[in-house]
């Protein structure tokens, strides 16, 4: 008796993929940057051995798209420090003083 087979094919066709590139710098540091990256639709052979290769984006619209932006740079640590103390010369005021209570 011959064993039975523990896979099937049942696509015959490649399979397509949304495929992201690397993320790009993050275009401000400080606070509210952000970063993108590429999206290439690729073709994954069935076989073995075989590479993938890059299918038209048409191919891949069927498919949720992975995010090509986010946003980056909440590292204040490393932020340039953008204020400072301004001093002004004296000047005279009334001798009037307000007391605000609650």
């Amino acid at each position: 008796m011959q064993r039975p087979k523990l896979m099937k094919n049942c696509n015959r066709r490649d399979c397509v993929m949304w495929q992201g590139g690397e993320w790009s710098v993050c275009n401000n540091q400080c606070a509210n940057g952000f970063r993108f990256r590429p999206l290439v639709c690729m073709e994954v052979p069935r076989g073995r051995g075989y590479s993938p290769r890059v299918r038209s984006d048409s191919e891949c619209n069927h498919l949720p798209k992975p995010r090509t932006m986010e946003s980056c740079g909440s590292d204040l640590e490393h932020c340039p420090i953008t204020y400072r103390w301004h001093t002004a010369n004296w000047r005279k005021v009334s001798a009037e003083v307000f007391v605000y209570s609650n």
